[in-house]
């Protein structure tokens, strides 16, 4: 499946399915391109602008900054 083509979840949390990858498995059966922070670390707002573009329909989030700026995205 082409990125473009698939649906996008970005996944923020860095610990997401650690030490357990079911979450993951579960996420990538269903049919979505799981997209993970590449920072390893809590990202910063303008990071998550970023990775957040037209093709992500969802995120799962860990401790960062979601305001109206981000949100809308």
């Amino acid at each position: 499946m082409n990125i473009i083509e698939g649906k996008i979840i970005l996944i923020s949390t860095s610990k997401f399915a650690q030490p357990d990858k079911m979450p993951l498995l579960r996420l990538q059966q269903e049919g979505l391109v799981v997209i993970e922070n590449p920072y390893n670390r809590k990202l910063e707002k303008t990071e998550a602008i970023q990775l957040l573009n037209d093709n992500v329909v969802g995120l799962i989030a860990g401790l960062e900054q979601l305001d109206r700026e981000v949100l809308e995205k």
